[in-house]
């Protein structure tokens, strides 16, 4: 049974990814620990303190008014031996530590996924941890060094900074449009089914947009299937011949390439979103963050990091 310091150090952030992710299990797939060596941590900190840190159920574990105490104290001594590990490694030039970033499914398995290899390969100090989900996460409270999402965010207390603004269209399979006809004009979508979008946690569905001469134009999707939580739902379904739908080229470029998606509307498009990454005030200057931008910077796919915008914010999915 470890009673030096170190074991100390390691049952404590044990109990902090427990105390994050709700079960002993999670945590022990987190960490790259039996589950066992995982409750065993636990037991030994509850004997130390004296109390139980958590009440257990079947399917997860919830933190008691002890260890919800105990959890707020442990995550800030964590943070600042992970503070003063950073600060010497940007004294050396090294960020290190754990890199908690959180990314859509659509860009994150497009944009940001392939590039990690060599990311990592630059800055090996650094420990990624990166949530691939559309649910609308905390960054303060679930302690993410980065989030990225679509489009600028409202104001708050975080920072963003633009990554990338790229170009969304109308796309379909040809097999529906073989059944339903090819719309010409924006009128023509009251007769085709629209597949629409519900963001995770707003419950509002996504507009359509258009240019007008010029003008931006937005619909809501007329007559057709919602999509809820996944945007890669929307391109199964769209695949499927389930209807018109709208999401970004990157996202269909091998769909598109293969003939398997087509263009509609074209006319009208040349919208563009902005894709943002978002991180705490207090982590502005952060090797990790820091790191980050530089990396996609070089890679060439950075856009526009002016107007780096002070905002609150839990989240969208993108």
């Amino acid at each position: 049974m470890p009673t030096d310091r170190a074991g100390r150090w390691a049952d404590i952030e044990v109990f902090c990814r427990a105390a994050e992710l709700g079960r002993f299990a999670a945590a022990a797939e987190a960490l790259g620990l039996p589950p066992s060596s995982v409750s065993r941590a636990i037991q030994r900190l509850e004997a130390r303190l004296g109390v139980p840190l958590f009440t257990r159920t079947t399917r997860r574990v919830v933190l008691t008014e002890d260890g919800a105490m105990f959890f707020q104290a442990a995550r800030e001594g964590l943070q600042q031996v992970e503070d003063a590990e950073h600060a010497v490694g940007s004294v050396a030039g090294r960020p290190v530590g754990r890199f908690r970033i959180a990314a859509p499914t659509t860009y994150g398995t497009a944009r940001i996924l392939p590039r990690m290899p060599d990311f990592m390969r630059q800055n090996p100090g650094l420990e990624l941890e990166i949530h691939i989900t559309n649910r609308a996460v905390d960054m303060v409270e679930e302690n993410f060094d980065l989030v990225i999402r679509l489009g600028v965010q409202p104001s708050s207390a975080l920072v963003q900074r633009t990554l990338e603004t790229l170009p969304i269209g109308t796309f379909a399979a040809p097999s529906y449009l073989a059944e339903r006809g090819v719309p010409e004009s924006l009128d023509d979508l009251a007769r085709h089914a629209c597949i629409g979008f519900v963001y995770p946690g707003s419950g509002q569905v996504l507009d359509f947009e258009f240019l007008d001469e010029g003008r931006p134009h937005r619909r809501p999707p007329a007559r057709g299937p919602t999509i809820v939580h996944d945007p890669l739902g929307m391109v199964a379904l769209g695949l499927a011949g389930g209807g018109l739908f709208q999401t970004g080229h990157y996202v269909v470029q091998e769909h598109l390439d293969a003939g398997r998606l087509v263009e509609v509307l074209a006319a009208h498009a040349g919208v563009r979103r902005p894709i943002v990454a978002l991180f705490p005030a207090n982590r502005r200057l952060s090797p990790k963050v820091r790191a980050f931008f530089g990396f996609f910077a070089r890679d060439g796919h950075s856009g526009p990091a002016s107007a780096d915008l002070a905002g609150r914010h839990k989240g969208e999915g993108a």
